[in-house]
């Protein structure tokens, strides 16, 4: 894994020049409008990663949707049914797409959800495949083996940072929302004195919640737990 030096640039492929993209939050039965318009140059789409959704808005090129091509625009438009923590990413050249940096949240609030979880905190879980220079990687980066095995980035990235910060408050509860948008690494978290309360993840709130001392987040997985520090 490179260290990437304070002030190095990489460029990056983004959603609307941020990384992760923007932040969507909304509550069950929003509609959400995204007007997408592709500055890349290749064709592209977005696919709302456990979000319910109409199959043409999906955005599985030949499948539900024809590939937005470099300059052309399309408009996703769909009612959110579930309260759940979500991603978003493209279904074209996945692997290398994502791993350039084209990923961002999505949120949606049950409105009858507990205040008392504390407050809400995405950490968006991803990596990049740069090299020692902070040049990307091509797609094709470990042959054959990284095709079978997946890839993992270089670099490691928490809401688009290198290694951040996070000041807490003693006693103060949180409701952390882990999203892991790399292609093929797994994290796991686990802090002396400390527990985790999982409520639920991929699609909402769990049955009943559990007390864990060690959580893991696998590719694609989302995990919503509280915290107390």
């Amino acid at each position: 894994e490179w260290e990437i030096s304070p002030g190095q640039v990489v460029q990056a492929w983004t959603y609307n020049g941020m990384l992760p993209g923007p932040y969507v939050r909304a509550k069950v039965g929003d509609t959400v409008i995204v007007h997408f318009k592709n500055a890349l140059p290749e064709e592209t789409t977005i696919h709302w990663h456990g979000v319910r959704v109409p199959n043409d808005m999906d955005g599985a090129p030949g499948m539900t949707q024809k590939p937005v091509a470099p300059g052309a625009e399309f408009r996703y438009q769909f009612v959110v049914r579930d309260a759940g923590t979500y991603w978003y990413h493209p279904h074209t050249n996945s692997a290398a797409q994502v791993g350039w940096g084209l990923y961002g949240p999505i949120v949606v609030e049950d409105p009858k959800d507990p205040k008392s979880f504390g407050d809400d905190l995405v950490l968006m879980l991803s990596d990049m495949s740069l090299d020692d220079k902070g040049r990307l990687l091509p797609r094709d980066n470990g042959g054959e083996f990284g095709d079978l095995f997946g890839r993992e980035g270089s670099v490691l990235l928490v809401n688009g940072k290198v290694r951040p910060r996070l000041k807490v408050r003693a006693g103060k509860q949180q409701r952390w929302r882990f999203i892991n948008a790399t292609r093929a690494r797994y994290y796991a978290f686990a802090m002396p004195g400390h527990a985790f309360i999982r409520l639920g993840g991929d699609n909402g709130l769990a049955e009943r919640s559990e007390k864990l001392t060690r959580v893991s987040v696998v590719p694609g997985d989302r995990l919503d737990v509280v915290f107390t520090p």
